[in-house]
């Protein structure tokens, strides 16, 4: 929500330089072993997979998790890393991976590259406790779209999407609508959820009130999940009605992809018997993506009158914003179990209706 709400106009200004202060790899490299390089090829980092491949491993590639073609192998490769320079760009490649000792594993990109987003990612590819994955090329997260681009609609038709949900408020979606092709396709729902500010100006004022040498702005971010356990759980139990109902890969947003969507996404890995482990490292896994952006914007903050030290709390996710929501629903429900259920209202049967549309 900061990056629109506070430092939207300042996204040309190249006149100022990042910030130096580090990043920790990517926090779900182990899940996600796909990935494009500078010069857009796309690895398949076989070495970072959990299960113990052994070599030669045969590569079977498809453009979604069901045209994988298991008769015609890409390639049989005898290292831990594939190159493939062949592939269409603008298009999510997903593979099966078969180990000469038999183990096999379908994988993908975890990150969609449009050039207009920073954040847009799969789902896919979580171990769940009972040992399935989450399905890749089914459900996808994502910071808003009002930047894409027409290079990037291509790769956007690829993801054959059903629905989009949009979690944005309607001030922001009105002003900064999704840009989408013309002839998409999918249901659009506006499913608002509102932080501690509730229009641009409350919240800057909000932030320019913040003195970080008294205290931390964390304690915003700390009370938006809180809201979202407290004021919004209706909300997003209207957007898992919407994950039931759809049978095409659906797309949810927000407007930096990390708070809103992050506890959407928290919920929905949890439903599907992620470990909450594993769920946090997703969620961190935002200040990876966002990396650059943080950077920027932390710097150009002073601009606009709010400290460096105040706004980078807000820009980044930190574990403790997404355990005070789980400590919340702890408090008000019980347990994690009881609130999918009570509160997001699904019931057993439903649970494991998700799990056999997105679990493999």
């Amino acid at each position: 929500m900061i990056s629109t709400l506070l430092l939207c106009q300042l996204l040309g200004c190249s006149a100022f330089q990042p910030l130096d202060f580090p990043y920790p790899s990517n926090p779900v490299a182990s899940e996600t072993p796909v990935y494009r390089d500078t010069k857009g090829r796309i690895i398949v980092d076989i070495a970072r997979l959990p299960l113990n491949f052994t070599l030669p491993v045969t590569v079977y590639h498809g453009l979604s998790y069901e045209t994988i073609d298991e008769k015609k192998p890409l390639a049989e490769v005898n290292h831990y890393a594939f190159v493939w320079e062949e592939g269409a760009e603008d298009q999510q490649h997903f593979f099966k991976l078969v180990s000469a000792s038999g183990a096999s594993v379908v994988v993908a990109e975890r990150q969609i590259y449009f050039q207009g987003t920073n954040n847009t990612r799969d789902l896919g590819g979580y171990q769940t406790t009972d040992g399935r994955r989450v399905r890749w090329g089914k459900l996808y997260r994502s910071d808003d779209l009002n930047s894409i681009r027409k290079s990037d609609w291509n790769y956007w038709q690829g993801l054959e999407l059903g629905g989009l949900i949009d979690f944005r408020e309607p001030e922001v979606w009105q002003r900064k609508p999704d840009r989408l092709p013309e002839n998409a396709t999918l249901e659009e729902q506006h499913l608002p959820v509102f932080d501690t500010g509730t229009t641009r100006q409350e919240y800057r004022k909000l932030l320019q009130s913040f003195d970080p040498d008294k205290k931390s702005s964390e304690e915003i971010l700390v009370k938006n999940n809180q809201i979202y356990v407290s004021q919004y759980t209706e909300t997003f139990a209207q957007a898992f009605q919407l994950l039931l109902d759809q049978e095409q890969p659906l797309l949810y947003h927000c407007t930096a992809g990390k708070d809103r969507t992050g506890f959407m996404s928290a919920m929905v890995l949890l439903t599907l018997g992620v470990p909450q482990e594993t769920v946090v490292r997703d969620y961190m896994a935002s200040n990876f993506y966002l990396n650059q952006r943080i950077r920027r914007r932390t710097r150009l903050a002073p601009i606009i009158g709010i400290h460096s030290r105040a706004a980078l709390p807000l820009l980044e996710v930190r574990p403790l914003y997404l355990k005070a929501a789980f400590q919340l629903i702890e408090e008000q429900y019980g347990s994690i179990d009881n609130y999918i259920r009570d509160g997001l209202g699904i019931s057993e049967e439903e649970r494991k209706k998700l799990q056999q549309k997105y679990l493999e």
